[in-house]
């Protein structure tokens, strides 16, 4: 009843108070999963709260005198295809009071030193960031994605997606398999040359996500977890300086990464203007102007999403499929990671991009329709 009113309530006008529906929402989940450790009776609304369950029990035997892994230090930053030419624009460093004049006005990518405290409530005290987040929303269940691996002896770096050409990977035994599982067929590969793996998520609360962050030797990856399913004392947290309502800009979707190794993302683009604000450790990202989209090979790929479980060695792996039978046109088949990309991808050598890099504390200007990929380092 209590989803079913939820509903209710957003269609008739509620969403327009979003510190009200990240409570209700969160509310909804936290009374669920306290009914889940009191009852031995599973529905099929309850597995998201029972593979949390499942989380906390694994986690809890991890070592506890192990030493946290640093979440934030020096990476050696893995080797990376950048475009092969300077875009002029570059990507200055300005103040804040420069911020229209010099970047919004020119609709050009820009950095800000020390400007990630002007989006947060101030923090007292010696926490880290990752533990504020934890003290606000430590219960909530979030999901964790396993970056997909580079092939061995590689150079490369780990991938949040990772781009196959479909006639080899529907041959995987794996994956036909588990085609025949969910009753689908494989795509036409003539149509669809490239296929789009999206990782497999693992449903856990956030302080488990941070404990294994800490103390496991298997890096992870949260990624875009909305600040609004977070409640509304996670929202509460959030500011929007002078300097950007000035310009008509406002929260639109605010959310949280978190990675606990070295990760890329390819590259895509978002519709809205973005700041990225970096809390800890260090990102280098590309951009490549809008006019750019013909020389970064965006093509309908098949779009497919990986299962994820525990195993018994307490590490987590790759099993079949999840999803498949549909389609996405949102990424670049390009990726900066593969040094293979300007001969596999003529085109590209063309390119013109900018390169900016982030230390915790900087913010990043990415304005709309502007091209990304991104290198996190812990």
């Amino acid at each position: 009843m209590g989803q079913h009113w939820f509903d209710s309530a957003v269609e008739g006008g509620l969403q327009k108070n979003v510190i009200a529906v990240a409570d209700i929402r969160k509310g909804i989940a936290d009374s669920a999963y306290a009914r889940l450790m009191k009852s031995s009776h599973i529905t099929s609304s309850s597995w998201t709260h029972l593979a949390a369950l499942q989380a906390a029990e694994a986690i809890g035997q991890l070592k506890q005198d192990e030493k946290p892994t640093k979440l934030c230090g020096k990476s050696e930053l893995p080797p990376l295809q950048r475009p092969p030419k300077n875009d002029p624009l570059g990507c200055p460093v300005v103040k804040p009071s420069q911020f229209r004049s010099k970047c919004f006005d020119k609709q050009r990518p820009c950095k800000l030193r020390d400007a990630s405290s002007s989006f947060l409530r101030r923090h007292h005290g010696q926490d880290t960031e990752l533990d504020r987040w934890v003290q606000i929303a430590g219960n909530v269940i979030v999901k964790m994605s396993l970056p997909f691996s580079p092939p061995e002896g590689s150079k490369r770096s780990p991938t949040l997606n990772s781009l196959e050409a479909s006639e080899a990977f529907y041959a995987q035994p794996a994956v036909a398999q588990s085609l025949q599982d969910m009753g689908l067929e494989p795509p036409n590969v003539t149509n669809l040359p490239w296929t789009l793996q999206r990782p497999g998520t693992w449903e856990l609360r956030l302080k488990d996500l941070a404990t294994w962050a800490r103390r496991h030797p298997q890096a992870v990856y949260m990624n875009q977890q909305s600040v609004t399913e977070l409640g509304a004392r996670a929202l509460s947290e959030l500011r929007t300086p002078t300097w950007v309502k000035n310009q008509g800009l406002s929260l639109f979707s605010p959310a949280l990464w978190l990675a606990s190794g070295t990760v890329t993302t390819g590259y895509h683009y978002d519709e809205p203007d973005n700041f990225l604000v970096q809390l800890s450790g260090e990102k280098e990202v590309v951009l490549l102007r809008p006019s750019e989209i013909d020389n970064l090979y965006y093509v309908n790929v098949s779009d497919v999403q990986v299962g994820l479980q525990l195993q018994g060695d307490s590490t987590l792996g790759f099993s079949g499929l999840t999803g498949a039978n549909r389609t996405s046109h949102t990424h670049s088949i390009v990726s900066i990671a593969d040094s293979q990309a300007l001969s596999s991808f003529p085109n590209y050598a063309h390119t013109q991009g900018v390169s900016c890099k982030l230390q915790p504390g900087d913010v990043l200007y990415i304005p709309a329709y502007w091209h990304h990929a991104v290198v996190t380092l812990p």
